[in-house]
């Protein structure tokens, strides 16, 4: 695929973004890395970004970004908190926020657990937006 995608996830103790943008990865034949990624973006026309919650180093990471470099971004919210914030961060430096995307897993008392039809929700969406900006994706 010649798409200019990359899928980065933050690390947390229930792996929901992992196991998110692992899947994603495969589907969309794209690379995935933690945040911060190993490589920066490198004129990514859609960067997808999954996580549960707006900590320092995410947003430090997003004020990184430069526009140049990424044209067009994806949140992917696990709880769906924080995506405001984020968003605004990414369009004061520029960046365009493409309609950020609530995963709805739910707080157990015991941990969090992603669903089937959760994680087919996040899937379905990431299709949709990589399709609009990607003529020639056909997934």
């Amino acid at each position: 695929m010649a798409a200019k995608l990359q899928i980065e996830f933050q690390v947390s103790k229930s792996d929901i973004p992992l196991l998110i943008s692992d899947r994603l990865s495969s589907l969309l034949k794209s690379k995935s890395d933690q945040i911060p990624p190993a490589y920066a973006c490198n004129k990514e026309k859609l960067v997808f970004i999954i996580f549960e919650k707006a900590d320092k180093k995410l947003k430090e990471y997003i004020s990184s970004l430069d526009p140049d470099k990424t044209a067009n971004i994806a949140y992917i919210s696990v709880f769906g908190k924080d995506t405001d914030v984020l968003a605004d961060i990414s369009r004061g430096l520029g960046v365009n926020v493409v309609e950020p995307y609530n995963v709805g897993v739910k707080k157990g008392f015991f941990g969090s657990k992603l669903t089937e039809e959760e994680l087919n929700g996040a899937i379905e969406y990431a299709k949709k937006t990589a399709e609009g900006l990607f003529e020639s994706l056909h997934l």
